[in-house]
């Protein structure tokens, strides 16, 4: 990525601190979890039932909770990248 991008790294992937090392882009890492001390954003399941979960995000745009149908970490994970990209497209949460 060119130094203008934006990385938004999986920070779940043990490779996550080498992937942001080798690239010019600004990095925004992203935790699924509880969000740990200088996480740029991070996401946790509040209930999940068969018709979908409940997660909270936190990042630069704030705190939002939010439903969606779907449910495992890895869709939390999704979510939460697809968020930040909004964000770093310059969407802000209300859109």
């Amino acid at each position: 990525l060119s130094a203008e991008g934006a990385a938004l790294v999986n920070a779940d992937d043990q490779t996550w601190k080498r992937m942001t090392r080798a690239t010019r882009a600004r990095g925004m890492t992203c935790f699924a979890g509880s969000r740990p001390d200088g996480a740029a954003c991070a996401a946790e399941i509040l209930g999940a039932s068969i018709r979908g979960m409940r997660m909270r995000l936190w990042g630069p745009w704030g705190n939002i909770e939010a439903s969606v149908p779907l449910i495992g970490t890895y869709n939390l994970m999704n979510v939460l990248q697809a968020t930040s990209a909004c964000f770093e497209l310059g969407m802000d949460a209300t859109q």
